[in-house]
């Protein structure tokens, strides 16, 4: 009987920690996504940026522009789709990162496309738009 129910317990944890990590990387691509869309795109070369990675940020710029984003969101997805939680020193990390020279400028609203602390609205709305008003679990 014991045996029975760790059984159950290990698989109902199985189920939950896949749930949890399904809806941590949608919501991290509804916040990736958002992010790139709001990012000013003059020539596109600033939204071709935007990386996402698992546990170790990208450093290097890219090459290129895509002024709609969607090629670099399109790019994203495989990282998303890839996602496992992980517990404690070892849990996995998503990382977005964008490392041309101007990045930070242009979140401090030096450009006319784009407010300050757009990049912050635009997690806000990611997140939001999954229904979870900015918090993974309800309380």
């Amino acid at each position: 009987m014991a045996q029975k129910i760790t059984l159950q317990i290990k698989r109902v944890d199985a189920t939950m920690v896949e749930g949890i990590s399904r809806k941590v990387a949608e919501t991290a691509f509804a916040a990736f996504s958002a992010i790139i869309i709001a990012s000013p795109h003059d020539t596109g070369h600033f939204r071709q940026n935007w990386q996402v990675s698992l546990n170790e940020r990208k450093t290097n710029e890219l090459e290129g522009t895509d002024k709609s984003g969607q090629n670099t969101i399109r790019k994203g997805q495989p990282v998303f789709a890839n996602y496992e939680m992980s517990r404690g020193e070892s849990a996995n990390k998503i990382i977005f990162s964008n490392n041309v020279p101007y990045a930070k400028r242009l979140n401090e609203g030096h450009s006319k496309q784009a407010a300050s602390g757009y990049v912050q609205r635009a997690l806000r709305a990611g997140i939001k738009a999954l229904g979870t008003s900015g918090k993974i679990f309800k309380s």
